[in-house]
Order: C-alpha cells, then structure tokens, then sequence
C-alpha cells in the first residue's frame, strides 16, 4: 500500500463502526438458554469464525440440528433484543465521528457495506442522521425506499466478492481504482473476497476477532494490518505516506 495513496476507505458496520458484537454476543447466549440449547466454548468459536454472514446464515450455524421455525424464532427474539438496546442510542465504537472527519478533511471517499438489509437501518436512521457521513451505503437484499442518495444494494452477502462490484464502479467514476482502496471489517469471511477485488483487508479487534493472534491464527493476516479500533486509522494511513 505504500506505493498507492489511499483515495477510498471502505467499512462494515457491525463491529467496525457499531459497537454490535458484544450486545449480539450477550444476546445468543442469552436465549440460547431461554430455549434450551446453551452454548458452548466452541459454539462460540464457530460463531466468531463465521461472524459477518447475514443473520439467518449465523442461526444455520449456530443451529445447523434445529429447524426452521426454531431458527426464525431466535432470530426474531434477537433483532428485537437488538432493537430495544438501540432505543437509548446508537452504541458507536469509541472515535467513529473523528475518524470519518479526519478522512473528510482529507478528502478521502468513504463507504459502507453491509451484510444488514435495508430495513434493520431504519430504527437507526430513526435515532440519527448517521449515514449521510459516508458518500455512499451498500446494503444487502431488497427495499422499499433508499436510505441515501448514494444507495447502493447487493443481491450478495459477503463473503461473495461480487459485493465490491457496485462501490468498484461507484469509485472507478471517481478516477479511483481498487488498489487505492482500503476495507474494513471485524471478521474473518472477506479476507478472500477483497483480495480477489484487489482491494487492501485491514482487520479491526473491535468484533468477534479481538486480538492480533486470533486474526493471524484464524485469517493469516499480517499484525500491520489490523488495528485495535478505527481510531487508529488516522495513524495508520499516515505510516503509509
């Protein structure tokens, strides 16, 4: 990356820019035991190496035994333990605001692709104007209105690179290519797909793989590459100068 100056950011939401992980941690093993399947140590460990699929993936993982009907219930159960935590605000990780005023302030295009459909942003944009700070969204599966002017929406969860396509072009018309383009993510199942895309994988420990180890051990990725928080990225892109 040294040799290309970064014009792009790219960011997942949960866990990059919401600070999701731990309610939705707190949330799984919560009614797991309200409906009689604890989890278990490596439950939780299948369920951090897969996080960042779309939900109802995570309760085919989670419940690969269970059947539907069970998997749609915990689901419901969860989104509304989800929706209920954001009613007193919206838990951003620590630096989110600054961090995207540092990159504004460089002009730096900032983007926001997620594996949530367009309607669980709706109590979020309910709560605050909060994404119209990035200069485009990407969410995945059908809606019924745009959520912004730059929205984008993918028939492809991650981890399918074909979810880059649309903010590939969005950017390509901005004179900017993918190797000037940065992505970050708190989970393991884009590593592959941004490289494919040959967009830079920068890990955050603000998710479900929260420590350089387990990005080493789990996704092979270099410690140069991950950042405590998106905090850092400020301090990181100037090492890239």
């Amino acid at each position: 990356m040294k040799n290309k100056k970064v014009k792009a950011v790219l960011f997942d939401f949960d866990g990059v820019i919401l600070d999701s992980w731990p309610i939705a941690l707190k949330a799984l093993k919560k009614f797991s035991l309200e409906m009689n399947c604890p989890m278990s140590e490596k439950d939780e460990i299948r369920i951090r190496k897969n996080w960042g699929h779309p939900g109802k993936k995570i309760m085919e993982i989670l419940f690969p035994d269970k059947d539907e009907n069970f998997r749609q219930d915990f689901y419901e159960k969860w989104l509304a333990e989800e929706k209920n935590v954001f009613k007193n605000g919206l838990p951003l990780i620590n630096g989110v605001k600054e961090t995207l005023l540092f990159l504004k302030s460089k002009r730096i295009i900032c983007g926001l692709i997620t594996n949530r459909g367009a309607r669980l942003f709706v109590p979020i944009q309910e709560k605050e104007n909060f994404l119209e700070k990035f200069d485009f969204i990407q969410t995945f599966g059908k809606t019924e209105r745009p959520l912004h002017q730059n929205h984008f929406i993918s028939d492809f969860p991650k981890p399918d690179p074909r979810v880059f396509d649309k903010p590939i072009g969005f950017l390509k018309e901005k004179g900017i290519s993918p190797k000037e383009t940065i992505f970050i993510e708190d989970s393991l199942i884009s590593i592959k797909s941004a490289k494919k895309r040959k967009i830079l994988f920068l890990g955050v420990n603000t998710g479900p793989i929260d420590t350089v180890e387990k990005w080493q051990k789990w996704g092979k990725l270099k410690p140069e590459n991950v950042l405590p928080s998106i905090a850092k990225l400020p301090e990181w892109l100037k090492k890239q100068k």
